[in-house]
């Protein structure tokens, strides 16, 4: 005890040190719920992209059946800004012969930052590829 009441400046130190450790703390778990909306999005666009995909390649053509499934997944997933199909099409036709690929990339712009201040806007992807299982007869 006659320790403690002749050193106080050892107290100060750490309780500033306690302190100081708490601000960085909740910075860091503020930076996490910033961070956490883009990472949860980015999981989303994959899955956007393999669903689209996978009708794609049972139904072996990009129409109608693909612009529901589309649609579908932008009501419970996330609505993407731009939906880029690589494909190699039969001609004249949006169909897609038997073990041709069908690539899909899946972009969506979102802003990040604390609050108001210092938000920037980082674009997101997600891609997936399969082959058609349809064969077309010409």
């Amino acid at each position: 005890m006659k320790n403690l009441l002749k050193d106080e400046r050892g107290f100060i130190d750490s309780t500033v040190g306690v302190i100081l450790i708490a601000i960085v703390a909740s910075l860091f778990i503020s930076l996490g719920f910033v961070i956490f909306p883009a990472l949860d999005t980015q999981v989303q666009l994959n899955n956007f992209a393999k669903e689209i995909v996978r009708e794609a390649q049972i139904t072996g053509e990009i129409d109608k059946d693909i612009d529901k499934k589309i649609k579908n997944l932008e009501d419970n997933l996330v609505k993407p800004d731009k939906i880029i199909w690589d494909n190699k099409y039969i001609t004249g036709t949006k169909k897609v012969q038997l073990n041709e690929e069908i690539k899909v990339r899946v972009e969506k712009t979102i802003d990040i930052g604390f609050f108001d201040f210092g938000r920037f806007p980082v674009p997101l992807h997600g891609s997936h590829s399969g082959r058609s299982e349809v064969y077309w007869r010409n």
